[in-house]
């Protein structure tokens, strides 16, 4: 049964990834590792395991009682963004948003795109007032979501990262865009989250520190973004498999008469219907030239037969032909033996 073809297919969610943390007093803090959040026991304990840090229930979880949150000690993380793409229209990305919000008790209350706010189609509310007052007027906040898997942690299901920092949002779509041409093969892609650590310096204010989300490739060079290889180091196929040896077949035994393979013990199954298959000019052929013997004679030149005698026995034959097809039997399976060897030794 087809899906929906209006829905938007998701993975579900395992828990988040957190940039941050309250302090003793609910003041927010930055950290310098990841921290996670999940409803499900089993998974913080596995995050601990592979990560560090203690799994522990999370007290004030805005989402109820049940979740638990593990502060690691990892600062690096290797991910895998897996495509997203439309069965209407074929379209692809990766599991990634951005959007200008602003959040309240009550739940979302803006959500925009700079133009347009999305929940009520009106629009963007915060425009003309940065337009009047500049970025620093805007009401919502710039929020970027990134959902990936962890290949390291069990569990079917995403895990998301988001950010309401103004670098990451000016950074990581770049990454992210990238990481869109190579989903239009439905490939799953490989990378690295990390934690980097950036310091902003003004004449006349104190030095600001703060935390900033990179995703990396690793496995893709300048000199590939340059050539535009970009797509094909992304999405490379999986290294074929050897291919197997040819089957085991008869030697090809010295040919010194016509008799000298017994055509009942080559597996090649029921002889065909002997048929005249190669051209013979005028000039080959003479008056009364059987095209049975001429097509004996040009497989026993090729088999390296010592014509003479070939030409001898025909004499002797001169008339039969249940020999002659018997012949001509054995030497095209003499031929196929040796076009089998010279395969196999090439």
């Amino acid at each position: 049964m087809s899906p929906i073809l209006s829905l938007q297919r998701r993975m579900m969610e395992l828990g988040r990834v957190r940039l941050g943390e309250k302090g003793p007093k609910g003041e927010p803090r930055k950290r310098d590792t990841f921290r996670f959040t999940t409803a499900s026991q089993a998974l913080a304990n596995a995050v601990s395991d592979k990560y560090g840090g203690e799994a522990v229930p999370w007290p004030d979880a805005p989402d109820g009682e049940g979740y638990w949150q593990v502060a690691t000690d990892a600062s690096e993380l290797n991910i895998i963004l897996p495509p997203v793409y439309s069965d209407a229209d074929g379209s692809s990305t990766t599991t990634w948003s951005q959007w200008f919000e602003l959040w309240s008790g009550g739940g979302c209350q803006r959500r925009c795109d700079g133009e347009t706010e999305m929940l009520t189609g009106q629009p963007c509310l915060c425009k003309p007032e940065v337009e009047d007052n500049g970025e620093e007027s805007r009401e919502c906040q710039v929020t970027t979501r990134v959902s990936f898997m962890l290949p390291e942690i069990p569990g079917l299901g995403v895990w998301r990262l988001d950010s309401k920092g103004w670098n990451a949002a000016t950074e990581l779509p770049g990454t992210l865009e990238l990481l869109v041409r190579a989903a239009s093969e439905h490939a799953f892609i490989e990378a690295v989250l990390r934690i980097e650590q950036r310091v902003k310096k003004q004449p006349g204010e104190p030095t600001k520190r703060f935390v900033v989300p990179v995703i990396d490739l690793p496995s893709v060079t300048l000199k590939q973004l340059a050539s535009g290889e970009v797509p094909l180091v992304l999405n490379a196929p999986r290294q074929s498999p050897p291919k197997p040896p040819l089957p085991m077949t008869v030697a090809l035994p010295a040919v010194a008469d016509l008799g000298v393979v017994d055509a009942d013990s080559i597996p090649f199954g029921d002889p065909p219907d002997i048929t005249y298959a190669g051209p013979i000019t005028e000039g080959d052929r003479g008056d009364g030239v059987n095209p049975l013997e001429h097509e004996l004679l040009e497989a026993c030149a090729e088999l390296d037969v010592d014509l003479d005698s070939v030409r001898q026995q025909l004499q002797e034959h001169a008339g039969d032909d249940d020999w002659l097809t018997r012949q001509v039997e054995r030497a095209r399976e003499n031929l196929a033996l040796k076009q089998a060897h010279e395969l196999e030794t090439a």
